[in-house]
């Protein structure tokens, strides 16, 4: 299982880790973003996602107006945290599908990067070749989830 795996990410893969383990490591991490980013655009729903953050805005803005009224600030911030509460809850419950269906590729991507990567040491910023992935990802997922719009 572990040598059929390693074949599939090799050829996927191989070719850019063999221009450069950075390049190599950029491409992974663009790779694995953007099927991350639209698993969870297309096995979310969008609009519901969409209308949490906006819920979300309002009830910080509601308790922000109370600012000067601490009683009243009290008030308010114990309603509205029952009602963070459930949206949390119903984003989790969202976002549970998308990491499901990624978890178990990702897990076995995450340890072929660990051992291709390893001989390699320090690959860029003096952290390995997880380190590398983890903050190309954070930037690119930053950039796609804007162009994607997904909420």
């Amino acid at each position: 299982m572990v040598s059929f795996v390693d074949q599939i990410l090799g050829f996927l893969f191989g070719w850019a880790i063999n221009i450069s383990p950075l390049f190599g490591i950029i491409v992974i991490s663009f790779i694995l973003s953007l099927v991350s980013l639209l698993a969870f655009k297309y096995l979310t729903d969008q609009e519901l996602m969409k209308s949490f953050k906006e819920r979300s805005k309002e009830m910080q803005n509601e308790i922000k107006k109370h600012k000067n009224d601490p009683k009243k600030m009290m008030e308010v911030n114990k309603k509205v945290q029952a009602e963070q509460m459930d949206l949390i809850i119903q984003q989790f419950k969202q976002s549970l599908k998308p990491m499901l269906v990624t978890l178990i590729p990702f897990i076995l991507i995450f340890t072929w990067i660990r051992n291709i990567y390893e001989p390699f040491g320090t690959v860029f910023l003096g952290m390995g070749g997880i380190g590398n992935y983890i903050v190309f990802s954070l930037i690119f997922s930053l950039i796609l989830r804007k162009i994607l719009k997904v909420h």
